[in-house]
C-alpha cells in the first residue's frame, strides 16, 4: 500500500515538472522579449503597490491604537486659567489652652478670613474682571515634638492634615497631651481644589 501511494506521488510530481517547462518554454517561443520586458515592468509596479498599500495599513493601525489606548477616564472639567484665582491665606492665627475639671486638655485655634481684595490671578493679565475664589473651606496642619533632651529643634518639621473645616467657620479645638511642643498652620482651600499659601506658624510647648 505504502510502495503505491509512493508511485502515484512520484508520477504527480513529475508530471507537474513537465507542465511547468512547457509552459516556460511557451512562454518564451510565442512572447517576445517586449511582452517580456512588459511583465516585469508590471511586476515591479505591482511590488511598489503592495510595499505602499502595507505602510498605510500599518500607520494607520498605530494611529487608531494610538486613538484607543489615548482614551482614558476623564475627570472633572477645570475652570480656565485665565479666571481662576488664588484665596489669600488665613489671618491672625491665634491659640488658647483651655483644661476641665477632669484633666482633659484642649486648644482652640482661632484665625481671620482675608477679605480677598488682593487675590493673586493666575494667568490673569488680560482678564478685565474680578473673581472671587469659590472658597470651601480651612485645612488645620499639626507637627508635635516631645520634650526631652534628645528633641532636635532644627530639623525638619513634619506636618500633617489633622481636621478641615467649612467655610466660614474660623475655628477648630482639639485634645492635647502634656509633654509635646505644637505647631499649628492653616490654610484655605476652593471649591476647584486651589490652596491659599499657609499663615504664619505658631508654636508653644505643653508641660
Amino acid at each position: 500500500m505504502k510502495d503505491a501511494f509512493f508511485k502515484i506521488r512520484t508520477m504527480a510530481f513529475q508530471k507537474n515538472i513537465l507542465v511547468s517547462q512547457f509552459l516556460r518554454r511557451a512562454t518564451a517561443r510565442d512572447c517576445p522579449y517586449s511582452c517580456q520586458f512588459n511583465y516585469l515592468e508590471n511586476y515591479k509596479i505591482l511590488t511598489k503597490m503592495l510595499i505602499l498599500f502595507l505602510s498605510v495599513s500599518i500607520f494607520s493601525i498605530l494611529g487608531l491604537s494610538l486613538t484607543v489606548l489615548g482614551c482614558g477616564k476623564k475627570g472633572d472639567p477645570l475652570p480656565p486659567l485665565a479666571m481662576t484665582t488664588v484665596p489669600e491665606p488665613p489671618t491672625q492665627l491665634e491659640y488658647s489652652i483651655h483644661s476641665n475639671q477632669n484633666q482633659v486638655h484642649e486648644i482652640w485655634l482661632k484665625w481671620s478670613h482675608s477679605s480677598n481684595k488682593n487675590n493673586n490671578k493666575i494667568n490673569n493679565n488680560n482678564n478685565k474682571h474680578n473673581h472671587k475664589p469659590d472658597i470651601k473651606g480651612v485645612e488645620i496642619f499639626r507637627a508635635t515634638l516631645r520634650l526631652s533632651e534628645d528633641t532636635c529643634k532644627r530639623c525638619p518639621l513634619e506636618f500633617e492634615k489633622i481636621a478641615s473645616v467649612s467655610f466660614p467657620l474660623s475655628e477648630y479645638r482639639q485634645s492635647i497631651e502634656k509633654g509635646f511642643i505644637y505647631f499649628y498652620k492653616v490654610r484655605c482651600f476652593t471649591g476647584q481644589n486651589i490652596s491659599s499659601r499657609f499663615s504664619e506658624t505658631i508654636e508653644f510647648e505643653f508641660n
